[in-house]
This record gives C-alpha cells, sequence and structure tokens, in this order.
C-alpha cells in the first residue's frame, strides 16, 4: 500500500513540476525546447530526471531552461542544473531576467573569468549559482542509473570547491 502510495505521490509531483514549467516557466521552457530539439537532431542523448529533461552535450558548461537543461556527461552538473529548474519554478516569466542573465554574465564575461581564476573567488559565489548549490545537496543522481533521488532531513552543509560543483572555466 505505502509503495502505491508513493508512486502516486511522486507522479503528482512531476506532474505537478511539468504542468508549472509549462504554464508559469513558458517563456525558459520553450526557449529550452527549441535548443532541445537542436540537441536531438544532433544525436545528444536525453533523460528524465526528476520531472525535467536532461540533455548531455559535448560542452564543457550547463544551463537550465525550464523544464529542460543541459550538461555535460562528466563534471557532475546534472544536480547544479536541476537545482535552477526549481528556481524557474519560482521565478516563472522572470526567471531569464534574474537567473539567466546574471549567470551568463558571471560564467562568460572575461573579467568575472578572470577574477573567479586570479582571487579564487568559487563560482558558486554569485547568487543564483550558490542557491543552485544548496538546493542540489538536497538530491543525489546516479549517473550509471540516471536515477534521482531525495536525500532525508534539512540539506546537508557542505563546503564547495572553488570552481564550485566541479564547474571548470574553460
Amino acid at each position: 500500500m505505502s509503495t502505491t502510495v508513493s508512486r502516486f505521490g511522486r507522479f503528482c509531483r512531476v506532474l505537478l513540476f511539468v504542468l508549472f514549467q509549462c504554464t508559469w516557466g513558458l517563456p525558459q521552457t520553450l526557449v529550452g525546447f527549441f535548443l532541445f530539439l537542436l540537441c536531438k537532431l544532433r544525436g545528444r542523448p536525453s533523460f528524465f530526471v526528476g520531472g525535467a529533461v536532461c540533455t548531455e552535450w559535448k560542452r564543457g558548461d550547463g544551463i537550465s531552461l525550464g523544464l529542460f537543461f543541459f550538461c555535460p556527461s562528466w563534471g557532475g552538473l546534472h544536480l547544479h542544473e536541476y537545482g535552477h529548474t526549481f528556481q524557474s519554478l519560482l521565478f516563472g516569466p522572470f526567471y531569464l531576467l534574474f537567473v539567466c542573465v546574471p549567470s551568463l554574465i558571471w560564467a562568460g564575461l572575461p573579467a568575472f573569468v578572470r577574477l573567479r581564476r586570479t582571487k579564487g573567488v568559487p563560482y558558486s559565489r554569485l547568487y543564483c549559482e550558490g542557491w543552485a548549490d544548496r538546493i542540489a545537496s538536497r538530491y543525489r543522481f546516479e549517473r550509471k542509473t540516471k536515477s534521482l533521488e531525495r536525500l532525508p532531513g534539512r540539506p546537508r552543509k557542505k563546503k564547495i570547491p572553488p570552481s564550485g560543483m566541479g564547474r571548470e572555466d574553460l
């Protein structure tokens, strides 16, 4: 009985996640969908992670756009990008302005790349990146089985390496 209830509860959570991403998070989900189609045309593998669609690409960075997130198969970015999907749920149509734009500037502007390299400033210093890491710390992702598990209790406080969840500046 409890297995049926937990499966039903999981199904309802995933259904609500998808519903909200396709309504409240529609702008970023549409952009993510078009990027997903482009990646599928190039033969990139995709799979479901907790209701979101993860596509692995050959780039060394990741991006989360509503219901879809994209990351390399190496480096441990799956959970970090999955954390951004929850920010998308919270901010809805403002996600692109409050999370994506600052994140893209922080990741790509040469002055910030240099600051992180020379001063050792962690990637997670930017509010939305550290927040995504904290959300990610509540989950465990098994790459081989592509399974996601929510960890019990409060999120663990852990030291984030200077490169931030395995992310390396290229």
